[in-house]
């Protein structure tokens, strides 16, 4: 049965990878009025970036490789009793030639931001080298197009603000794009779902799976590796930028 009456929020959520942004669908997979989906242009960014490795293949089941494809399936109509659509989008997933970005100005867009030698060294525990420039730059420019097109400041929510005043941050998200805050959003059940993408097998949502809400931040030494110090540099730029517009 196909929910047709009601007004349906479909809330794109920009990020880079390792940037708290699975806890951030928890939060809203907890939700009774939402459904979320977990990066469902990654089996398309491999399939154009020509990526191998175990595991893709169960990506490609899960999402496909056609981009048109994946587009037509984030704007179904929801099932009965669901208002909300939450998207997880990785940025970088999406930046291809071959891939018009107009259909994202249907949608509510929305950025997650963490600094950058968080995202690095949460990336570098669970993968040994970084391939690219995570995402960061890509990040910045959805932002521009989507203030371009609509004249709006878009969303922008830290990472660091979820892990230390979520109520708050997720508050006044909420309100930011239109829909109420549901005390649901602050606790999950611990666990991984259904929706969650192939990969949480290989250990990348072990942190999160282990979890029940948002933990607050705790200050560690970091360490960049010397072959990634451009790459924090870039990547610091872009993050900076972005976090002055944080709500």
């Amino acid at each position: 049965m196909i929910e047709q009456s009601k007004k349906v929020t479909r809330i794109a959520m920009w990020s880079t990878p390792r940037s708290l942004s699975t806890a951030l669908m928890r939060s809203w997979g907890s939700r009774p009025d939402t459904i979320v989906i977990d990066e469902p242009f990654h089996g398309v960014d491999l399939k154009l970036d020509k990526w191998q490795y175990n595991g893709m293949k169960e990506i490609l089941n899960k999402y496909g490789s056609d981009w048109e494809q994946v587009v037509h399936r984030l704007l179904e109509p929801l099932p009965a009793g669901k208002t909300i659509f939450y998207q997880k989008h990785q940025a970088h997933q999406t930046d291809h030639s071959e891939i018009n970005l107009d259909w994202i100005y249907g949608l509510t867009n929305c950025f997650l931001i963490r600094e950058p030698k968080e995202v690095i060294a949460s990336y570098l525990k669970k993968w040994p080298y970084i391939k690219g420039d995570l995402g960061f730059p890509q990040l910045l420019k959805i932002f521009k197009l989507v203030h371009a097109h609509t004249g709006v400041i878009p969303p922008v929510i830290n990472a660091r603000d979820l892990q230390n005043k979520p109520r708050k941050t997720l508050t006044t998200l909420c309100e930011k794009i239109g829909v109420p805050f549901s005390e649901t959003m602050l606790l999950w059940q611990k666990g991984t779902r259904a929706t969650d993408g192939p990969w949480t097998v290989r250990g990348w949502y072990d942190n999160v799976a282990g979890s029940t809400a948002f933990k607050p931040f705790k200050k560690r030494e970091i360490t960049i590796p010397s072959q990634y110090k451009n790459l924090y540099t870039t990547c610091t730029a872009v993050y900076q930028e972005l976090k002055s517009f944080a709500i």
